[in-house]
């Protein structure tokens, strides 16, 4: 807090504030998109197990008759 007496870089308090306000909405954006570590790895892991199981019902060239 200032007093009467202390000066003020208006400049420098606008650009605090500013920060301040970046790093509230930052804060809500990582609550409403973030997604935790352990769902995004096991979504990995579940694609590439599907990957797999589908590239194993794959013709081969040589089953053409």
């Amino acid at each position: 807090m200032t007093t009467v007496g202390d000066t003020v870089n208006l400049r420098q308090f606008r650009k605090r504030r500013k920060r301040e306000a970046d790093d509230a909405a930052a804060q809500a954006n990582r609550k409403k998109f973030g997604i935790p570590g352990k769902l995004r790895k096991s979504a990995a892991q579940e694609n590439a197990l599907a990957a797999a199981k589908l590239d194993g019902h794959k013709r081969s060239s040589e089953d053409k008759d």
